[in-house]
């Protein structure tokens, strides 16, 4: 099911998936940073990607900040 899942991302999406599995966990604040892309587009590529069950999202805090951690 998630093949199907995974056929329907965007190449943003898939970049953003292959960076958390490749990183086993990474803080979101870092992962859009990685992606060069916006904090909101990053939060909305990690968002998608959550409620399509491919990664885990926790909220956490990261150098003094609130953030999520992101798991595959």
């Amino acid at each position: 099911m998630s093949a199907s899942i995974e056929a329907d991302l965007s190449e943003d999406e898939r970049a953003a998936l292959e960076l958390v599995r490749e990183r086993g966990a990474i803080h979101q604040s870092e992962f859009w940073k990685e992606l060069d892309v916006s904090s909101r587009k990053g939060s909305r590529l990690a968002s998608k990607l959550e409620e399509a069950g491919l990664i885990e999202r926790e909220q956490t805090v990261h150098d003094g900040n609130r953030t999520y951690r992101l798991e595959p």
